[in-house]
């Protein structure tokens, strides 16, 4: 009888301890872990929400490296200041009068820290479009976003079945940033998952590469899957949304579930909007 080796070890990474998952610096100092290949459920037969459903088995077939943490407002600073990376000119001009810590005023400039001298350094990075993510993990980091399949396998921090990062039980604001007023916290400001992946839950939403489709697990593809069309393209015909992931600091507890799907314009820019960076193995070299 064949071997399932993926299947084998889909079994086996529950056992994986965080300290066992080889950790890297890239060339820019941020630290990622490399994540093994594998198969797992994606999505959530139970869910409130339809484009979670159906779960369905999906197989990575190649690890990859991911941010242990978010990117942070000091990360994208120093992108700025090499000349790679640029603030929004639309962002400078608003006015940087305060506002109150109301739902409607959480859109406005006030949890917007893309600008210096805005935001601590240790703050997830926000109020960037999808167009500028990718270009800061592409051009900067020689990185790229994630793919939708990548993240959940990663969210999940190698637990079967479960809902959340940290495991089955309910979120509490001990585990996790999420639905409060009052902003972002430092990145790493709660526990880690099973794979060392911090804030796989709440701070902020987080984009990844694939065009956003509502019914794709009821046709795409179950091995290595990336959407209804390639990253790479910058259109995608009748799609014009791209999936964010992982609930933010405004969210309420069911937006912190590994399957729960988030999608915007490429253009546009949210206060609960940030990023992590993925890479293939092959493109991060410089040791730790």
């Amino acid at each position: 009888m064949r071997r399932n080796t993926f299947g084998l070890l889909a079994i086996l990474l529950p056992t994986i301890a965080a300290a066992t998952l080889p950790s890297r610096r890239d060339a820019t100092g941020k630290l990622m872990v490399s994540l093994p290949p594998g198969v797992y459920m994606m999505g959530d037969n139970a869910g409130p929400e339809e484009d979670e459903r159906p779960a369905h088995q999906v197989t990575l077939t190649r690890g990859f490296w991911l941010d242990q943490y978010e990117v942070t407002r000091g990360d994208f600073a120093s992108c700025v200041e090499a000349g790679v990376c640029f603030y929004p000119r639309r962002e400078r001009q608003k006015s940087l009068g305060p506002l109150g810590p109301t739902q409607e005023d959480n859109w406005g400039m006030k949890y917007c820290n893309q600008e210096m001298p805005l935001g601590p350094s240790d703050h997830p990075l926000t109020c960037i479009n999808y167009d500028e993510a990718r270009a800061y993990c592409e051009d900067w980091r020689g990185g790229r976003l994630p793919t939708e399949a990548e993240w959940e396998w990663a969210a999940r921090g190698g637990l079967e079945k479960k809902r959340f990062p940290w495991g089955g039980e309910p979120p509490t604001r001990a585990r996790a940033l999420f639905g409060q007023f009052d902003g972002t916290k430092p990145v790493g400001s709660y526990a880690p998952n099973g794979y060392g992946l911090f804030d796989m839950a709440g701070n902020v939403w987080e984009w990844t590469s694939d065009f956003y489709d509502g019914a794709l697990y009821h046709k795409g593809p179950q091995v290595d899957p990336i959407g209804p069309c390639p990253s790479s393209q910058p259109k995608c015909p009748g799609y014009f949304h791209r999936t964010m992931r992982g609930g933010s600091w405004i969210t309420g507890s069911l937006g912190m579930r590994v399957t729960y799907r988030n999608h915007h314009k490429h253009w546009n820019r949210f206060s609960v909007v940030g990023l992590r960076c993925a890479a293939d193995l092959s493109e991060v070299t410089k040791a730790d």
